[in-house]
């Protein structure tokens, strides 16, 4: 049986409010996963698949189980290349699972089965027609480094296949949640980054 098939989480993860990916990553539990992928990531030729289920257990929030979307089978075919881009995709949803499920809406919360979080999706806050695209790739795609990854979620927001389809077709939507993001945060005008409004 596959990791991803996982019928229920094997911890509560209810802690989790519903926050922007900046807030994740200055969080200790982003941190905590960051570092996780990067170190393996840094020695994958060693690692066995009873090496990434004990340093996500050990150094992270979270359960194997609830993030990994591959079993020991899976992992032992893979070549180095794939095994890292598994990581990425484990650390995809850790990430969007310490969002605290869609930003919009009560849909998906962080509690949701592995195979709903593939139902969040990150959303360029500052896509709207007219304005300077700040897009450069899909924040899901592995083929990018781990580092300019995270460059690009800097730009997003956690969001449930509906809420996003819906700020994509209405700017009613979008509006609502720029509105709801800019109450604590701001949104960098050349990059597109949301960051820590600048309280003085």
């Amino acid at each position: 049986m596959t990791l991803y098939i996982s019928l229920f989480n094997s911890k509560d993860y209810s802690c989790f409010s519903k926050r922007p990916f900046v807030e994740v990553f200055e969080s200790k539990e982003g941190k905590a996963l960051d570092e996780c992928i990067e170190s393996m990531i840094s020695c994958i030729r060693q690692l066995s698949f009873s090496d990434v289920s004990s340093n996500i257990e050990k150094k992270t929030a979270f359960a194997p189980v609830d993030i990994c979307c591959f079993d020991a089978d899976m992992w032992n075919d893979l070549n180095d290349k794939g095994k890292e881009g598994q990581l990425k995709r484990t650390w995809s949803v850790g990430m969007r699972r310490a969002a605290g499920g869609c930003y919009l809406c009560d849909e998906n919360g962080p509690n949701v089965i592995l195979k709903k979080m593939s139902m969040m999706e990150c959303h360029h806050v500052k896509w709207k027609p007219g304005e300077k695209k700040t897009k450069c790739f899909s924040p899901s795609n592995t083929n990018y480094s781990h580092r300019k990854r995270k460059i690009e979620w800097l730009k997003t927001v956690c969001l449930c296949r509906y809420c996003h389809q819906l700020v994509h077709l209405l700017d009613e939507n979008n509006g609502k949640l720029l509105d709801k993001l800019l109450e604590r945060f701001d949104i960098d005008d050349d990059t597109g980054k949301i960051v820590f409004k600048n309280i003085e």
